[in-house]
């Protein structure tokens, strides 16, 4: 490796530099979460089952190469996902409300189980990239300084937008805790509640006509809210895009639709 190359994001390994493919996007979790984006729309939007599975198999070997954890534990959430839709449509929205149930718990219980259990997952560097445990370690030590106790007045108002990294501990990579670090517990109750209006109207969408859209929009919503745990995703364009905006535009379309149908 030539002296002076700077790759950004690099992450440290054992032998040396673990390069993160990101190809032309800001980071390698960016790209991560496009190719997941890139494969339910290929599983729901491609009608050539050859066509289907070559067009995963070229996003896979992307996704891999991004070695971000928590875009490959989306990506196996959302083909899961699908298969339940192809092939146990009697338990997919079972499968999405239970996921949603499951975030929404976790966001709230997370905070106590850190704060009055102990936890160690080693801070040594390993070879694997699952078995290198020391980065998760790192954001479990952010998140319990934030959301300890001591701190109500922050959780409970929050502290509003900080520029910089000065404070490393007010650094939170975690979307639904850097919410209430910015505004407060009021407005993360606020935007659960969104939230829920929102998978609510889909799954309303989707009992009346449950296509393959109405899917794969219900699969993206639920995928993003997972992908914030251990990345702040609201500095991501794509999940703005994708997996926030699109959703919600689907929505829209259909209560737009709704209303001329009814006025005819």
């Amino acid at each position: 490796m030539k002296q002076n190359l700077i790759v950004n994001p690099i992450q440290s390994h054992k032998d040396g530099l673990q390069l993160r493919f990101s190809s032309i996007f800001y980071s390698a979790y960016s790209l991560a979460l496009y190719c997941n984006v890139m494969i339910v729309f290929a599983l729901f939007y491609i009608k050539s089952p050859l066509k289907k599975i070559l067009t995963v198999l070229v996003i896979l070997p992307l996704l891999i190469m991004t070695f971000n954890r928590n875009g490959m534990a989306v990506a196996a959430i959302s083909i899961s996902a699908y298969f339940c839709w192809r092939y146990l449509k009697s338990f997919f929205l079972l499968y999405m409300s239970s996921l949603l149930t499951i975030i929404l718990l976790t966001v709230f219980l997370l905070p106590l189980l850190l704060n009055v259990v102990e936890y160690e997952f080693g801070h040594s560097s390993t070879s694997g990239l699952f078995s290198k445990m020391s980065t998760l370690a790192v954001r479990f030590d952010a998140w319990v300084s934030f959301l300890s106790p001591e701190n109500y007045v922050d959780i409970l108002i929050g502290k509003g937008f900080v520029q910089g990294l000065a404070n490393t501990e007010f650094y939170l990579d975690n979307g639904f805790y850097y919410f209430i670090s910015q505004n407060g517990i009021f407005w993360l109750l606020l935007f659960f509640a969104i939230i829920s209006i929102t998978f609510f109207k889909l799954k309303r969408i989707y009992n009346q006509n449950p296509s393959h859209e109405s899917a794969a929009c219900l699969i993206m919503f639920n995928a993003g809210l997972f992908s914030m745990f251990l990345n702040n995703s609201f500095y991501e364009n794509i999940f703005l895009v994708f997996y926030w905006t699109f959703p919600l535009l689907f929505v829209f379309k259909n209560e737009y639709n709704n209303k001329i149908s009814t006025a005819k």
